[in-house]
């Protein structure tokens, strides 16, 4: 059985690192200090978010009815995954929740709830 390399030490929180790598065709073994790309940081319920985010082609409104969530709630999934692969703080700010709405592409009850999550931060 494979399991999911993890992330952090489950004892004491420290960064972990892949010493060992081996091929399961010819059991070749190479050693050494290998780092976890940024995804791994990613917890399965925002993989399978990405996943959807792919097989939808980003189409923000396909994405909301295959999940059953709002926009704001789409965009607040992309703004947490982006800070993690990005090791950045990543919102959307309030002029451009502001210019969604006023494009059409939020309603004003989604504009709400967008610029009050911001405040809560």
């Amino acid at each position: 059985m494979i399991n999911k390399a993890l992330n952090e030490c489950p004892v004491c929180g420290s960064k972990l690192y892949i010493e060992r790598l081996v091929c399961d065709n010819c059991n070749t073994t190479i050693e050494g200090r290998f780092e976890n790309n940024s995804f791994y940081k990613l917890s399965s319920e925002q993989i399978d978010f990405i996943k959807t985010f792919l097989l939808k082609r980003g189409n923000i409104k396909e994405i909301e009815r295959a999940l059953g969530i709002s926009y704001p709630t789409v965009i607040k999934k992309l703004d947490q995954i982006n800070e993690i692969i990005s090791d950045q703080k990543s919102s959307t700010s309030e002029k451009e929740i502001l210019e969604l709405l006023n494009s059409g592409t939020i309603t004003s009850s989604e504009a709400e709830k967008m610029l009050l999550e911001l405040k809560e931060g």
